[in-house]
């Protein structure tokens, strides 16, 4: 067979060991609303990572505590977490945004302590300067490299709005007062932000055809823009008519996160407390970002199709007894960059891609007394192994998209499962391919559990096409008497697996197929 050679497991009639207990039902949130998979992206040695942007490859940008100490911009891409560099002085940076082609912005602490903004285009760290002053801070960045952000002026000490554009840092001006900062910017180079006006108000901007124009607010006086997308629908936060408590519970008495379209800014309300803050929106107006709830916690919020929901009643498992206190990013698939962050201490925060299950994802386990691997997209079985049920299983932090069965141009693949080898431990087998399905269909020891995602064939040199990647499948060859599968996207992961004599299975270097790149 040219294709794959039939797996050493087959031949051997070796299982991989997997669950032996059964799974709880799942309960999930009102019908029609999308449920998530919380994955942690971990920290870079040091206690905690915060995620501020995503993009539509679900490449995750923000900053991580190091082992050394300092917070540093990092790049989550593929299931790995790594720091950008820049400057072999800098102890302090922040990655804020990322393009869908992978340019990132945000700032790094200078010798001096100064913040400046930075581009950063997969390989060159690049300091973007200012506007003449000693400070500046990139925000937003777009597939041609533009970036938005605020400065400081060399004659002012108030900020200005920038457009850095094809090398040049453009002052965007003001709405008539004393300042403005640049925050959103999208894919025509339109910039919003907020700016002083004349009677010293704080007004929500946009920025197109090289002039600056007032959103207004939601009655109050102030209003500030944080996001734009291809439609040129804004969100943000604004004042509402209605006066704050007093004294103003701080720090945000009563601003209400909006979404400006067509012309008119709607309020998007809040979660039952006194403001929310919009953050970030995709290509079809849906807004995430935080907000107070009735008791004075602080939740991160997803709205869609008119409504504000907390995104910790969506997500159905990985928040490992934590709550999700703001979202950051969302992009046009659904998956959203979300952190559980301290009341005491802001920064002190875990960061999470939040991964809709009507794509879904595989998820690995690992059984330290077993010393095996396990992996499964089944929502069900995902809930309960989180939970503890059956007793062992963690997760290991590597994940993989799936296709739904059934997808046109995939292969669904089989799942079998016995329990008459290597008692007490059960296990399971997958496999994308019909006649390895139908050799193990012939064994009686198998159970036939169906077709549980789907994946696309490589061709037979293990080459995948399109927006998809390799998984690799290994095979322990029975290493401590019972014998297991590890499925992996990474190839560095795959090597390591190699050199503790696990042996490859697929098309080329051992792929099994091809699955949703991240």
């Amino acid at each position: 067979m040219d294709h794959i050679s039939i797996s050493g497991w087959l031949r051997l009639r070796l299982r991989a060991l997997v669950i032996t207990a059964a799974i709880g039902a799942l309960a999930g949130p009102a019908s029609g609303l999308e449920q998530y998979l919380a994955v942690p992206l971990g920290s870079h040695g040091g206690t905690y990572s915060w995620g501020l942007a995503i993009n539509n490859r679900g490449d995750i940008v923000g900053t991580a505590a190091t082992s050394t100490g300092g917070n540093r911009a990092f790049l989550y891409s593929g299931g790995t977490m790594r720091l950008l560099g820049g400057p072999p002085s800098v102890t302090r940076s922040f990655a804020v945004s990322i393009s869908d082609n992978g340019y990132i912005t945000g700032e790094y602490a200078d010798s001096q302590d100064w913040d400046r903004a930075f581009l950063h285009d997969g390989s060159s760290f690049i300091d973007l300067g200012t506007l003449g002053g000693p400070w500046s801070r990139g925000r937003g960045v777009n597939t041609s490299g533009e970036v938005a952000g605020t400065s400081r002026t060399a004659l002012d000490p108030n900020s200005r709005a920038f457009l850095f554009r094809d090398g040049t840092m453009i002052n965007l001006g003001t709405l008539g007062g004393y300042f403005s900062t640049g925050q959103g910017i999208n894919g025509k180079g339109e910039v919003t932000g907020s700016a002083g006006t004349p009677n010293g108000g704080v007004r929500a901007f946009v920025y197109r055809d090289g002039v600056m124009a007032d959103l207004g607010t939601l009655g109050g006086e102030r209003s500030v823009g944080i996001a734009i997308n291809e439609r040129g629908e804004i969100t943000g936060y604004s004042d509402t008519a209605t006066p704050p408590p007093f004294p103003t519970p701080p720090p945000y008495g009563s601003e209400h996160a909006f979404l400006h379209s067509g012309g008119l800014m709607r309020d998007l309300g809040t979660l039952g407390g006194l403001y929310s803050h919009g953050f970030a929106i995709n290509a079809h107006g849906q807004v995430v970002g935080k907000s107070q709830t009735a008791e004075g916690a602080m939740r991160g919020f997803l709205y869609t199709d008119g409504a504000m929901h907390d995104l910790n009643a969506l997500v159905v498992s990985g928040l490992a007894g934590t709550s999700l206190t703001d979202a950051y990013g969302i992009n046009d698939t659904g998956q959203i960059v979300a952190n559980s962050c301290g009341r005491s201490d802001p920064y002190d925060c875990t960061a999470f891609r939040l991964e809709p299950i009507a794509t879904p994802l595989a998820v690995e386990y690992y059984h330290t007394a077993y010393a095996h691997y396990f992996m499964t997209s089944s929502v069900t079985e995902i809930v309960g192994l989180d939970e503890g049920r059956p007793i062992g299983w963690t997760r290991t932090g590597q994940t993989f998209r799936t296709y739904p069965s059934d997808t046109p141009g995939t292969s669904n693949v089989c799942r079998f499962w016995t329990d008459q080898a290597f008692a007490p431990k059960s296990s399971h087998f997958y496999t994308p391919f019909d006649w390895e399905c139908a050799i193990v269909s012939r064994n009686r020891d198998w159970a036939y559990e169906g077709q549980v995602f789907a994946m696309k064939l490589s061709d037979s040199a293990g080459r995948c096409e399109g927006a998809t990647i390799p998984l690799y499948r290994l095979y322990n060859d029975g290493m401590g008497g019972a014998p297991n599968h590890r499925f992996t996207t990474s190839a560095s992961l795959r090597l390591e697996m190699i050199a503790q004599g696990w042996i490859p299975e697929g098309a080329g270097l051992g792929v099994i197929g091809c699955v949703p790149a991240p």
